[in-house]
């Protein structure tokens, strides 16, 4: 059996340039996105064990874990390692997505998989629905990316696959998803509040499991600037051998073998370029880039990520700061800007500058104690 790898990142972090550059490698396949409502399935299956839950999470069961969204991931991890997935369950996401665009790797058959399956788990049916896409090739790493999955980390990990998950500046991530063709991509806006929670709960993964053999994090920009370099590090992680420089610097293929056009928001590509670092300085309006900041300094300073401006200044640029962009998901009201979301995000700097760790604020206590060394100034991934 190939070894099982699952790739994840926030949207629009670099989760498909991944999937297409270790797809390069003869010894290895990863499918972009063959299963992205599986996992919002399996999380409000979770949810719906624990009783009247914000109303949110019907609609988006893949939560920043923040304050009212607080799930203990060991419960998530406990559940997941007991929950069987029976033919039902799968013949239901299998024709749910059928319509659904944010499923990439769209099979002509996708109840092909099911003739006789037999209920199994979570991290049993991936691995036999990747098996049924790869057409009996003979690969060493099999796997998927899916966006957003970052609660899946520790079940996989525990399952014995093999993680990565790529970050990036979030001021990118939000002129990517709100600016330009995003909506190409992803849809009606998010309220910018919810992204941000989102990339910080993706943060507090990456730091917190950045010791596991494992798991790798890497950032984009280091994938964008120097693709050679980070690609040895993925390949080392994967024990395949290194991919040659010159597959990295011409026109990328789609695993069906056709030429790649990136799903850049603002400028298509056909290969690996640096040019989207930093883009973020066309698009973004000055008091949208101050906000984004404030709000991930901490996470900003300790993945390395240039910040202009000061900790003295958070708390100032909190109060003053005002949201202009109308509510394209009223199901998301809970994230528009207000008094109250303002004093959360007051006093989860407060309990930063005091050392005062708490869950439902932080998610996990090693990635707490990462970003209390933000002083140092240097890249944990």
């Amino acid at each position: 059996m190939p070894d099982h790898l699952f790739v994840t990142g926030m949207p629009r972090s670099g989760t498909t340039l991944i999937d297409k550059l270790l797809s390069l490698h003869p010894q290895a396949l990863v499918f972009s996105q063959p299963l992205p409502l599986l996992y919002v399935r399996v999380k409000a299956a979770f949810l719906s064990t624990l009783g009247d839950r914000p109303a949110a999470e019907r609609r988006y069961p893949l939560t920043d874990l923040f304050r009212s969204h607080w799930v203990a991931p060991e419960d998530f991890r406990e559940f997941l390692d007991n929950f069987l997935l029976d033919e039902s369950f799968c013949r239901a996401t299998l024709e749910e997505m059928a319509p659904f665009d944010g499923q990439y790797t769209k099979p002509e058959d996708p109840f092909q998989a099911l003739e006789g399956y037999r209920s199994t788990s979570l991290n049993g049916f991936v691995g036999h629905y990747l098996n049924s896409l790869a057409d009996d090739a003979k690969h060493r790493v099999l796997g998927s990316k899916e966006t957003t999955c970052e609660e899946y980390i520790p079940y996989f990990l525990a399952q014995g696959a093999r993680v990565v998950e790529i970050v990036r500046d979030p001021r990118d991530v939000i002129s990517s998803l709100d600016y330009g063709r995003g909506h190409r991509f992803g849809g009606r806006r998010k309220p910018l509040l919810f992204n941000l929670r989102q990339w910080r709960k993706s943060i507090s993964f990456a730091l917190a499991h950045q010791d596991d053999p494992g798991f790798l994090a890497i950032r984009y920009e280091d994938l964008a600037c120097n693709p050679g370099l980070t690609m040895a590090r993925i390949t080392d992680f994967l024990g395949l051998d290194r991919l040659p420089q010159d597959a990295l610097e011409g026109d990328l293929k789609t695993q069906s073998g056709e030429l790649w056009r990136s799903n850049s928001s603002h400028r298509a590509t056909t290969r690996v370029t640096s040019d989207s670092v930093g883009r973020y300085r066309q698009h973004l309006p000055r008091e949208v880039d101050v906000f984004v900041q404030t709000v991930c300094f901490s996470e900003m300073k300790r993945l390395g990520y240039e910040v202009e401006i000061d900790q003295n200044e958070i708390l100032p640029i909190l109060d003053r700061y005002q949201e202009h962009d109308l509510l394209e998901r009223p199901e998301l009201g809970f994230y528009a800007w207000s008094e109250q979301r303002r004093d959360e995000e007051k006093t989860r700097w407060r309990m930063l500058e005091e050392g005062a760790f708490e869950p439902e604020w932080f998610v996990f206590k090693a990635a707490f104690s990462q970003l209390l060394r933000w002083q140092e100034g240097q890249c944990t991934v």
